[in-house]
């Protein structure tokens, strides 16, 4: 099993029961925030609908980079994070850019602790990389 981190770019099976109460769930690719207990991550859904279905409203756009291994330009998809449990991560695509972090700091109800964790994994991703 893959040692996952908190920062990390994964694909990962989430529900909306806001929009669709029946939701069984779709792959999207997320960045993992924090464990809420070994079994559960509470993550930051992302997806390629420019608008929220239920407002009309614009959601934020974020990046594909080589560091964050996501296949295309996306948007965040709630300010509000998602707990899934460990199970439904399915695919590690990459680590948070710089762009992506400060995205999720600055458009999302992050806590200082978890925002200061996501930039540490930017840089520390930025510095492997050069």
């Amino acid at each position: 099993m893959f040692d996952f981190q908190p920062g990390d770019v994964v694909l990962a099976n989430i529900k909306n029961p806001i929009e669709d109460t029946n939701s069984q769930g779709k792959p999207r690719p997320a960045v993992l925030l924090y464990q809420s207990d070994p079994k559960h991550w509470f993550v930051a859904g992302l997806t390629s609908q420019s608008h929220y279905k239920s407002t009309r409203n614009e959601r934020i756009r974020v990046y594909a980079s080589p560091r964050n291994g996501l296949d295309g330009d996306g948007y965040l998809w709630s300010p509000k994070f998602t707990k899934i449990p460990r199970y439904d991560i399915k695919e590690f695509k990459g680590v948070v850019d710089e762009h992506l972090a400060e995205a999720l700091c600055k458009n999302t109800n992050i806590t200082a602790p978890t925002a200061a964790r996501l930039r540490a994994a930017a840089l520390n991703n930025w510095l492997h990389a050069a």
